[in-house]
């Protein structure tokens, strides 16, 4: 499956954001890293946990589920 060039900016920034914090990323954190609003990563990270790149935890915290991790 091909993803558009966003969501692979979504994707590659949690791999750098998760690889430096050792597991689950705070998606306000996301925000700041890519400059964007919170309620807009929000939004964008629930579209793809939907499509099974992405898992949340309580309070915000996301990482790349195995299908996110297959498609980097």
């Amino acid at each position: 499956m091909t993803l558009s060039e966003s969501r692979e900016d979504y994707l590659e920034n949690l791999l750098i954001l998760e690889t430096r914090s050792g597991g689950f990323v705070r998606q306000v954190d996301m925000a700041s890293r890519m400059g964007f609003s919170k309620a807009s990563i929000s939004k964008a990270m629930s579209s793809l946990s939907a499509e099974g790149y992405v898992e949340f935890r309580p309070r915000g915290l996301a990482r790349l589920s195995n299908g996110g991790t297959q498609n980097r």
